[in-house]
């Protein structure tokens, strides 16, 4: 899988697109096939975002698999079809601009 850790202040996702590319080119490095869109991945994460309220003070995990396989095997040409995307958002407010606690 390939993921990324986004951060969200005052409405906006710090850095959207320098994460978006860095995951896409992290997909295409391990060889993903059917990926979603930027359109796709932006409109899940803002949809994610407003379905919790989150505007201020969250983090997410948005995590790109290479998707359903037919088998246990590692090997992509067992994959049934295109990638899973997971959002995984969280409260996690900052105390400070280098404080982060990963308790």
């Amino acid at each position: 899988a390939a993921w990324e850790g986004l951060r969200v202040y005052r409405g906006k996702i710090l850095s959207l697109e320098r994460h978006l590319r860095r995951l896409f080119k992290s997909a295409k490095a391990l060889g993903f096939q059917n990926v979603h869109t930027k359109s796709q991945v932006m409109e899940a994460i803002f949809r994610t975002l407003a379905a919790n309220g989150m505007r201020d003070g969250a983090h997410m995990r948005l995590t790109l698999t290479r998707g359903e396989k037919c088998t246990s095997s590692m090997n992509p040409k067992f994959n049934v079809y295109g990638t899973t995307l997971i959002i995984l958002p969280e409260w996690k407010p900052t105390e400070g601009a280098t404080t982060y606690d990963n308790t």
